[in-house]
C-alpha cells in the first residue's frame, strides 16, 4: 500500500474514532506474545529499538499518534503523568503517525504548543503504523521488560487512563 494510502486510511480511522470506541479484544493477536522488534530515530535523531529498551527491564509504552487526532491530543497529557510517575521503571514513547519527517514534526508540536515530556519517533515511512497494525489512533501497547505485549488499546475517552495505569502497576509489582 502506498504511503499516501495508508496516510488516507489512517485519517479516515481517525475520524470514525468516536464511533468504534474502545476496542476490548485484541484482534491483532499481539497481547500475550513477544513485541515485534523494531529500530527507529527519535525526533532527535538518537537512536530507539527494541532490544536496548527491553535489554533496560523497563516497562515500555508505545503509543501512536497524530497531529490531526483530537483523543491523540487529549491523552498526551495522561502520557506525560504516566512517564512522570515512573520515570525510573516506565519508557513512554510516542510514535507520530502523519507520515512527516522529523524536522516538520518538531515544528508542528513546538507551533501547536505541544507540551509532550516523553520520546517522540517520527514515522515518515509508516514502517512501525505497519509493523503493529495500527488501524485507529490512539492505539497503545503496553510491553513488560522481558518485551511481551501485555496490554493493546485502540482510541482513548477520559478514564482509560485508569486502566492503563492499572495495567503499568500489574506489571511493576510483578503481576
Amino acid at each position: 500500500m502506498s504511503r499516501v494510502l495508508r496516510l488516507i486510511a489512517i485519517l479516515l480511522a481517525i475520524s470514525a474514532g468516536s464511533a468504534l470506541a474502545n476496542t476490548a479484544a485484541d484482534e491483532t493477536g499481539f497481547v500475550g506474545k513477544p513485541s515485534p522488534a523494531f529500530d527507529a530515530r527519535d525526533i532527535a535523531g538518537n537512536p530507539v529499538g527494541s532490544a536496548k529498551l527491553f535489554g533496560e527491564g523497563k516497562v515500555v509504552v508505545l503509543n501512536f499518534w497524530g497531529l490531526r487526532c483530537g483523543a491523540c491530543l487529549e491523552e498526551m497529557p495522561t502520557l506525560n503523568a504516566l512517564q512522570d510517575r515512573h520515570k525510573d521503571a516506565v519508557v513512554v514513547l510516542g510514535v507520530n503517525n502523519d507520515g512527516i519527517d522529523a524536522a516538520f514534526l518538531a515544528r508542528q508540536i513546538e507551533k501547536g504548543g505541544l507540551k509532550i515530556r516523553y520520546t517522540v519517533i517520527p514515522d515518515p515511512e509508516m514502517k512501525l503504523v505497519d509493523l503493529f497494525k495500527m488501524t485507529l489512533a490512539p492505539l497503545t501497547l503496553v510491553m513488560d521488560p522481558k518485551g511481551t505485549v501485555r496490554y493493546r488499546h485502540e482510541n482513548y475517552v477520559s478514564g482509560d487512563e485508569v486502566e492503563l495505569e492499572a495495567v503499568v502497576r500489574s506489571i511493576l509489582e510483578g503481576k
